[in-house]
């Protein structure tokens, strides 16, 4: 079965249908006028429409520090960390944090530190029962801290 979307986005392609005189479910309704997209308006509100950014989803994240003793051991740690980023987003996910997204690269680092921030999605797990969480996937990887931080916390990705 096609979702409404993929209808829309058909009847929106498909020459031989006019877009303006079908309504769909999932779609805001539309006036019977056509608008050129260089006469559709911009300013200052339209930024309060648009929905906010990837990383300004989650209310809150999980600071991943890496921060060995050595340049040798950041480097093989690092290596580690970042190959058992999906254990432990699949460790939050059996938590029942689904919503739960890793930013590719650290949002700040230094010559033998590292920090990641992982998003905790609508409806984080708490600071106790992330640390359990964090606590059972960092076994082994001397260094390596998730702490949680609010929303706000964390700077904007890019």
């Amino acid at each position: 079965m096609r979702t409404s979307a993929e209808i829309y986005h058909q009847v929106r392609w498909d020459p031989r249908f006019d877009p303006a005189r079908f309504v769909l479910g999932d779609q805001p309704a539309r006036s019977r006028t056509r608008t050129r997209p260089s006469a559709r308006r911009t300013g200052p509100t339209t930024g309060l429409l648009s929905p906010p950014p990837m990383h300004r989803r989650h209310a809150a994240w999980a600071v991943l520090t890496v921060r060995p003793g050595g340049a040798v051991e950041f480097e093989e740690t690092l290596g580690r960390v970042r190959g058992r980023m999906r254990a432990l987003l699949t460790a939050l996910g059996d938590a029942g944090t689904a919503d739960a997204h890793a930013w590719p690269r650290p949002f700040e680092t230094g010559p033998a530190w590292a920090r990641y921030a992982i998003g905790l999605g609508r409806t984080p797990p708490d600071a106790g029962r992330l640390a359990e969480i964090a606590g059972r996937w960092g076994r082994g990887l001397p260094g390596v801290t998730v702490e949680r931080a609010e929303c706000g916390a964390v700077p904007t990705l890019r």
